[in-house]
């Protein structure tokens, strides 16, 4: 099963709808859509870790893993991978970005 199917069996579970889950992560309807239809070309760790806590889950179940019992068991951490490292970096360039644009309004 892919990401999207999961993220989508996991949301039908809680009975909540497409069009709640767009607007409590600030997308269009169509976009989360396609998330759950896997037509995005990369979704990002920071959205399934949206999409978890406004499921109230954690975010293993959206990778259709048992989820950890405690605490020392990754805590909510993301897996170490690859793509986990690049979204990180993404994440970091963009608020780099964002607080060069601020500061340059601010001279």
């Amino acid at each position: 099963m892919n990401i999207g199917s999961q993220i989508r069996k996991v949301r039908e579970s809680k009975n909540v709808t497409q069009d709640f889950m767009a607007a409590k992560l600030g997308v269009s309807k169509t976009s989360y859509g396609n998330i759950e239809r896997n037509m995005i070309k990369r979704l990002t760790w920071a959205m399934v870790m949206a999409i978890a806590e406004v499921l109230n889950v954690h975010y293993s179940e959206l990778l259709g893993e048992q989820a950890p019992r405690g605490r020392g068991e990754r805590g909510g951490r993301p897996p170490v991978g690859w793509q986990a490292v690049m979204n990180c970096l993404q994440a970091l360039h963009e608020k780099m970005d964002n607080l060069e644009k601020q500061l340059q309004h601010m001279q």
